[in-house]
């Protein structure tokens, strides 16, 4: 029987756009559930998940030398 070359499954090949939505998510879960459930007084800490994950995102980007790898693609 021959053996078919068409990758099937998941595309596991990490590129910015894949990991900008891999953590967009869950940071968009997390900044709803902390504005939802911290007291009055407190709401304005909810603005620090945005900009955590923003670190996150580029420290990311540059440590895994994504940002070129997306231009090639192309």
């Amino acid at each position: 029987m021959k053996m078919m070359s068409k990758k099937r499954g998941l595309n596991l090949i990490l590129t910015k756009r894949k990991l900008y939505w891999l953590l967009l998510i869950p940071s968009v879960l997390l900044f709803t559930a902390v504005l939802i459930y911290l007291p009055e007084g407190k709401k304005n800490y909810s603005t620090i998940i945005p900009l955590i994950y923003w670190v996150v995102y580029y420290i990311l980007v540059k440590s895994l030398g994504l940002e070129n790898a997306d231009e090639h693609s192309q």
